[in-house]
């Protein structure tokens, strides 16, 4: 006969060493990832995003929030002429701006580094998703987190400048204040 096996709660799930350390691990993993080419110029595939995000960016800072009014131009060099680029919300140039403005650099490192830490706190989020979704299930736990951090796409993605990673964080900031408010909810 097999003694019996203590089944974990989830407070022991999210306070166990197993979890973690695998937490340490796969953020480790996860950085390392994102840190290939990470400080390389603007030449891979989908690398005109970050040039020209970037570039917009430095228009914010060159001609001033109160020129562009907070919307994306693109200020030609040999001209100074701004070019409205208005086919997607300010969002990334105005991020981009702040980094760069906050760091007093502008190159590609920086410009990915910002996104990349995004998706690191996408990847936290994610965590405390699948620990409200999965519970006391270690295993599935650890599964789920796994893949978030070694899928292709999130390690490709993950430092791009461009819209998917802020989407991905503000989509699971909404799942979770959703799940929050049900859970509120049905316990009062």
């Amino acid at each position: 006969i097999l003694p019996a096996v203590k089944r974990a709660t989830t407070d022991d799930m999210h306070n166990g060493p197993i979890l973690r350390w695998t937490t340490v691990f796969l953020i480790a993993l996860l950085l390392g990832l994102l840190a290939i080419d990470i400080a390389a110029p603007w030449q891979f595939l989908h690398d005109d995003n970050g040039a020209w995000f970037s570039a917009t960016a430095r228009t914010h800072l060159v001609r001033g929030l109160a020129e562009t009014k907070g919307q994306d131009f693109f200020m030609k060099r040999d001209t100074n002429e701004l070019t409205p680029y208005l086919h997607h919300p300010p969002f990334i140039s105005l991020y981009l701006a702040s980094v760069f403005r906050i760091t007093g650099a502008d190159s590609p490192f920086v410009a990915r580094a910002s996104f990349a830490i995004l998706h690191i706190l996408a990847f936290l989020v994610f965590m405390r998703l699948a620990g409200l979704i999965i519970g006391n299930e270690t295993l599935p736990m650890l599964w789920s987190i796994f893949v978030f951090a070694i899928v292709p796409m999130s390690v490709f993605f993950g430092k791009m400048p461009d819209h998917e990673v802020p989407g991905l964080l503000f989509l699971e900031l909404g799942v979770l204040f959703s799940l929050r408010l049900v859970h509120h909810a049905t316990t009062n």
